[in-house]
Formats: structure tokens, C-alpha cells, sequence
């Protein structure tokens, strides 16, 4: 998952690159048009073309400028870093490795399977609280704001818990009636 994580954030980044070099040929070869689109995006705003034209003719007049306000304005796409790819990539690798491993350890811990499982559904409880209480503060939230985040975080992981239980449990039925022909 954080090898996916990192991939995605460079695929994102090349995607950019892309867009920005067709943006920067555009207002090479055709800047009459990418003036009209500058034209048409202020419009959006309710600004007239003669109270934008100022502005037009300073990004006119500065090609890295006029590529950006395109990048973002019209194509809405802000600049991604390669660093945040790494981090991204550690971060979710890190959730995985934690989220997946810690509800596992107490089937090594205990002989029996029911202390084991209820063991995993109260650790797997804590850690999705816990995450979704942080994963808020990180983002900013408030106090309150990062109950309700841990507590949907833990009902999201709940259901999905759920129906892969549904899922191997159907498909254990299923592979025993098969086995005993019923």
C-alpha cells in the first residue's frame, strides 16, 4: 500500500508535467485563444474583459506566469512535490503495516481463539479511534470535530471488517456443502 502511495503521488506529478508543457505550447503557439480562455475564466468571476485586460496583458507579459494562472485557474491543478510522494508513501505504509499487524498479534499471544478475538476487536478499536482522532488534529480539526472522525473512521472499519467476515464465512458454507454434497 505505500509502495502504491508513492506511485500514485509521481503518477500525479508526471500527469502535471504533461499538462503544463501542453499548457506552455499553447500560449506559444496559439496565445490568441489561451487569451480568450484567461478572458472566459474572469468572466466566471463576473469581471468584465475590459477590467481584466490589465491583468491579461501582466500575464501576457511574463510566459511562466501566464502558464501558472492557466495551471491553475482553468486546469485546477496545483503543482505537486516529489518529496510528499515518500512521505506519502511511509505514511500509508506505516498505517498498513500498523493497522494490519497489531490486530494480529494477539493469535500469537493467546492459545485460544476467542481470547485472541476479542483481543484483535479491541485492539483493531483502538487503532481505528485512534487514527481517525489524529488523522483529524493532523488535518486541522477541532477537538470535536476529530471525535466525529475517529468514530467514523471506526464505523467504516467495522463494516468492511464485517463483510469480509460475511464473505469468508459464505464462502467457507459454500466450500462445506460442496465437501459433504449437501
Amino acid at each position: 500500500m505505500g509502495l502504491g502511495a508513492y506511485l500514485a503521488a509521481v503518477t500525479e506529478k508526471k500527469h502535471y508535467e504533461v499538462e503544463e508543457r501542453r499548457e506552455r505550447q499553447e500560449v506559444l503557439e496559439k496565445p490568441v485563444a489561451e487569451e480568450e480562455e484567461i478572458y472566459e475564466i474572469f468572466e466566471k468571476y463576473g469581471i468584465s474583459k475590459a477590467d481584466a485586460s490589465g491583468v491579461v496583458d501582466g500575464l501576457k507579459a511574463n510566459e511562466d506566469m501566464w502558464v501558472q494562472f492557466m495551471m491553475d485557474f482553468e486546469l485546477k491543478l496545483q503543482k505537486p512535490g516529489l518529496k510528499m510522494a515518500c512521505v506519502e508513501g511511509l505514511v500509508m505504509g506505516v498505517s498498513y503495516l500498523l493497522g494490519g499487524l497489531l490486530p494480529m498479534i494477539p493469535y500469537f499471544a493467546f492459545k485460544t481463539v476467542n481470547h485472541a478475538l476479542f483481543t484483535s476487536i479491541g485492539v483493531t478499536t483502538f487503532v481505528l479511534l485512534t487514527f481517525g482522532y489524529v488523522k483529524a488534529v493532523a488535518t486541522g480539526c477541532r477537538s470535536k470535530d476529530a471525535v466525529v472522525s475517529a468514530a467514523q473512521t471506526f464505523l467504516v472499519g467495522a463494516a468492511a471488517a464485517g463483510v469480509s467476515f460475511g464473505i469468508v464465512r459464505g464462502i467457507n458454507s459454500a466450500y462445506h456443502m460442496k465437501a459433504t454434497g449437501v
